[in-house]
């Protein structure tokens, strides 16, 4: 049974689905099956990943012997989820029936821009003035969506995902309660920026790093810039 009323914390480590499955989808399952069965309590899902089929296999599976409330799922809308609200709730009832859940720990908004916006092809596209544009008029109905589906229950929580400072900030001066967690790329070699740590110490908005470990093999060669960069 769902209990979206749940107390239970966020826990601190989570398996990552990125990127997962597009190749053995059956083998993503046995792979979530087993960080489950090895003790993670988290896992990281997206509305664009490929991996939400076999992940919510494994979830279901889960189910069966672990009570909803000791499992946290996050999960991200592509882009800023404006328009209609009610077919913005549409797509998460949908990406959810996918995960086998009822509801999501963490909603968060996967990048600050137009869902449609396609940033394989086209890595540059957040940075264009178009795009600040797009989001300055988005972001507020957006905003008001997310927090719309956190009082029907479809979420415990709320946030942002790769948002620039001055996204969040525009995010946090809205007329709603801060965001409760902000998830970027933080490894060793890259730290929060500053002008982010100051706004997530401020506002009380948990940071969570995504691919933490993905390249630390690289981290001899990045080792002397990231100290400096550290301290």
């Amino acid at each position: 049974m769902s209990n979206p009323s749940s107390d239970m914390a966020m826990p601190s480590c989570a398996f990552g689905t990125f990127e997962a499955g597009r190749d053995d989808p059956q083998q993503l399952r046995a792979a979530t099956t087993q960080a489950i069965a090895a003790g993670f309590r988290h896992l990281d899902c997206a509305e664009m990943y490929q991996s939400t089929g076999p992940v919510g296999q494994a979830l279901q599976e889960a189910l069966s012997t672990i009570p909803r409330g000791e499992l946290w799922v996050t999960s991200k809308l592509s882009g800023l989820p404006c328009g209609d609200y009610e077919a913005i709730k549409t797509r998460l009832k949908g990406h959810m029936a996918k995960l086998r859940v009822d509801y999501v720990d963490l909603l968060l908004c996967h990048w600050p821009g137009s869902a449609e916006l396609d940033l394989d092809s086209d890595p540059e596209g957040m940075d264009r003035a178009t795009a600040w544009t797009y989001f300055q008029e988005h972001i507020g109905e957006a905003w008001d969506n997310l927090n719309h589906l956190k009082a029907e229950g479809l979420t415990r929580h709320i946030g942002v995902s790769n948002f620039s400072p001055r996204c969040l900030e525009a995010v946090v001066a809205l007329p709603h309660p801060a965001p409760f967690a902000h998830q970027l790329y933080v490894d060793l070699a890259h730290p929060v920026p500053g002008p982010l740590a100051d706004l997530h110490r401020e506002h009380r908005i948990q940071a969570m790093a995504y691919r933490p470990l993905a390249f630390l093999s690289a981290w001899a060669a990045a080792a002397p810039a990231a100290t400096e960069a550290l301290d």
